[in-house]
């Protein structure tokens, strides 16, 4: 299982989950982390575009990252062939929501290193967004009448 299959279109901001709906969230995850630079200028179009040689401005970057069929895909179903500005915000910020309750989900204390990895967050991150579940496990152990105290009771 990885950190990808807790996104949802409803985590994505910008215009990325209207580019979900059209070519799908695993394309829109590559071109957020190849793309994610803000606003991309894309000029009006007369129809569909079949050859690289019709592409102009941002056509041209979305076509380096994802080819043809899905260029054209954005530029029909999101666009409308009008033209306009889409705009792609860096990966980091638009994921975050999903890398979190990922690392939530998943989180045992020995493991955290590894969920840093996984999902390319800082260690000290994972740490952050673990804290609650932390604390809660401080105050069921520190709740447990069954604990013994290691200091002296005094009455």
């Amino acid at each position: 299982m990885s950190w990808l299959d807790e996104l949802k279109i409803e985590d994505l901001r910008g215009d990325y989950a209207v580019i979900a709906a059209a070519i799908g969230l695993e394309n829109t995850v590559v071109l957020a982390e190849e793309l994610g630079i803000g606003p991309l200028p894309l000029p009006r179009l007369a129809g569909p575009l079949r050859h690289p040689d019709q592409l102009r401005s941002g056509y041209v970057d979305l076509f380096e990252v994802l080819g043809m069929e899905l260029t054209d895909a954005i530029a029909g179903k999101v666009m409308k062939y009008d033209g306009g500005q889409l705009y792609l915000p860096q990966a980091k910020h638009v994921l975050l929501a999903a890398k979190e309750r990922y690392v939530k989900k998943h989180d045992k204390v020995s493991n955290r290193r590894q969920l840093a990895r996984e999902t390319r967050l800082s260690l000290r991150h994972v740490y952050r967004v673990c804290q609650d579940k932390t604390e809660e496990r401080r105050r069921k152990r520190d709740e447990d009448p069954d604990q013994l105290s290691l200091l002296p009771i005094s009455d």
